[in-house]
Parts: structure tokens; C-alpha cells; sequence
């Protein structure tokens, strides 16, 4: 996917946009975040599988657990969890309102068919 930079325009020539939109922790999700596994330093383990970069609106990294995944995989290690990165056209945080979204994923679609 081509990065572009955050941009709420297509790029030109582009007919597929890929945005990820991440969403709110639901009530399980946020009762086993409060019983969380603690380290030796008494902090919890990984609060989110997924990271969002305030900095970068176009690329996400997910968590998965070392012992999940095919062994045979390069992948860099965090604390007992592999880091596999993703790019987007866009990528929308958990307190993205649903204007943005639509402004950046829907209204360009829209605008170009009704040209």
C-alpha cells in the first residue's frame, strides 16, 4: 500500500483506499484489562494488542503472542510478544468520530462517482 501521508485525497489514479479504523475496548475487553497479568515490577502486561501512532495516521502495530505464532518467522520481539507492523491509506485511533471517518474513507468515493 502506498503511503499518503495522511492525506484525506486519493491519491490520483487510485481506485482502492485501505483504512483501518480501531475501536473502543468493550466491557470483557476492559474487565480483563483490570486483572491484567503484572510483571516482576508489578506492571501490567500489554494493555493493548494493538499500537496507533499519533505521529504516523497510516500505520498500525499488532501484538501477538511469542508463543502463538509459527516459530520459523523473523520477527522482533517485545516482552514475550512479536511486533508485525501495517500500513494503511489511513488509519483512524479509538476517538475517531464517525464524520472524520466518513469525511476521509466515504465522501471521496462518493464525490468521484457524482462528478
Amino acid at each position: 500500500m502506498k503511503k499518503s501521508g495522511g492525506s484525506s485525497k486519493p491519491a490520483s489514479g487510485s481506485n482502492v483506499r485501505v483504512v483501518c479504523r480501531l475501536r473502543p475496548m468493550n466491557k470483557k475487553e476492559l474487565a480483563m484489562l483490570e486483572n491484567a497479568k503484572v510483571d516482576s515490577n508489578g506492571n501490567k502486561i500489554r494493555e493493548n494488542c494493538v499500537d496507533f501512532y499519533r505521529d504516523d495516521t497510516t500505520a498500525i502495530t499488532v501484538f501477538t503472542p511469542a508463543d502463538k505464532v509459527d516459530k520459523s518467522a523473523e520477527k522482533e520481539k517485545d516482552g514475550g510478544f512479536e511486533k508485525h507492523k501495517f500500513n494503511f491509506d489511513y488509519v483512524f485511533d479509538c476517538a475517531s468520530e464517525q464524520v472524520k471517518v466518513y469525511e476521509v474513507a466515504a465522501r471521496p468515493i462518493i464525490d468521484s462517482e457524482t462528478e
